[in-house]
């Protein structure tokens, strides 16, 4: 039985992908293999539930980067006392900033095993605040800098793995893909109507749905345009956008601008896992054009409840969906986004059955990925002792 530290530059009550990723490694490592502990930046006014032991390091606000903050553990330091003190066998970081680098620094000092997993494409997060390709590129160097240190290197799928070869690295990538804990539930029609009730969701137009953070590199601003486009042409619908994020005022504001108002549905984050299934099975269509994601969780959490997503040609995200097989896929900008959803209801494809076919093809349980996730700590950690 090991003990595995998780070391990661947002956790809750934040929730994006990243952070669903250590949560479930977290809960399934320590119900069925060893223990894990989290080590996160400390949210003011937010308190841990005590289900998963977290180490939380204070931290101050990343500007414009809301809800994101940086830890900065030279300030903390009963913190460190307490990391330091853990008998961690293996550290795992997802990211290769603040608390992450901290990481590094424990492992070199405790000659334990590593390993990083690449999940976001930096380069454009650095480009929105930076503005000038060239700082951008050696932002991009930095990170590079960072996963050359690190025993093993992960990506989610393989066309996040040719992302980060794109931006330099050269050393070996293992491909270890994210699961879903979203299922097809007994109470559906029950979850249905909750949420319909709820968030007045009609049922008799077209409706869409987005889950996310509300930033623009999420390519939202075509959602938006595109909406507005298929109005125009007379075609009635609603959209509903899940989450939060630093851009969520802009997004709302073009939302207005465009005169979508009344299309709009924004249910700010949602926490409880079966109203999120209520609202993804409300929908039609998981609306998700993002280039900026490599393997989206929500992707794969549609898929589980039978949602068809429509992602873009050639995107991260698109990778394992088939036009009209189990998704829909489009090229990007609004107007072929636009386009692209009333072809799908011109045509008549059935969308319950490629939803059927997303179900049965895309999402994989996190019990089976974590069963390879462990044995691959295992595997490593057994490895690194022997040069021991």
């Amino acid at each position: 039985m090991f003990y595995i530290g998780q070391f990661c530059d947002a956790y809750l009550p934040v929730v994006d992908g990243v952070i669903m990723v250590v949560k479930h490694y977290s809960e399934l490592i320590n119900k069925y293999y060893g223990k894990c502990s989290i080590v996160a930046p400390e949210v003011p006014n937010y308190k841990d539930d005590g289900e998963l032991d977290v180490i939380r390091i204070k931290s101050i606000p990343i500007p414009k980067r809301a809800p994101y903050r940086y830890a900065i553990p030279e300030l903390h330091k009963s913190a460190v006392d307490k990391i330091m003190s853990c008998r961690f066998d293996l550290i795992h970081t997802h990211s290769p900033f603040g608390i992450s680098q901290y990481g590094l620094k424990v492992a070199k000092r405790r000659d334990i095993p590593i390993i990083s997993t690449f999940h976001s494409k930096y380069y454009d997060d650095f480009k929105q605040v930076l503005k000038v390709d060239s700082f951008a590129q050696i932002a991009v160097n930095y990170i590079i800098e960072y996963y050359n240190q690190v025993d093993q290197v992960w990506t989610v799928n393989n066309s996040t793995a040719q992302t980060l070869k794109d931006y330099g690295y050269k050393g070996s990538i293992n491909v270890i893909p994210n699961g879903s804990d979203m299922v097809y539930p007994q109470n559906a029609d029950e979850l249905i109507d909750r949420a319909a009730n709820k968030y007045n969701i009609p049922r008799d137009k077209p409706v869409f749905i987005f889950v996310g953070q509300m930033i623009w590199q999420k390519n939202i601003k075509n959602i938006i345009l595109a909406m507005a486009y298929i109005k125009k042409s007379g075609f009635e619908f609603k959209m509903i956008m899940v989450g939060k994020g630093s851009a969520e005022e802009e997004i709302k504001e073009l939302v207005r601008k465009e005169g979508l108002w009344e299309n709009f549905i924004f249910t700010g984050v949602v926490y409880d896992r079966n109203e999120l299934s209520g609202l993804y099975m409300s929908a039609d269509i998981f609306v998700f054009p993002s280039i900026y994601d490599n393997a989206p969780l929500v992707v794969k959490e549609a898929a589980g409840l039978g949602l068809p997503a429509l992602v873009i040609r050639n995107s991260n995200a698109s990778e394992g969906i088939e036009d009209c097989v189990n998704g829909f896929i489009s090229e990007d900008g609004f107007e072929n986004i636009g386009n692209k959803i009333v072809d799908i209801y011109k045509s008549g494809v059935d969308k319950k059955a490629v939803g059927k076919r997303a179900a049965d093809t895309l999402p994989v349980s996190w019990e089976k990925v974590v069963e390879e996730v462990y044995g691959r700590y295992t595997e490593l950690i057994k490895f690194k002792n022997k040069l021991r």
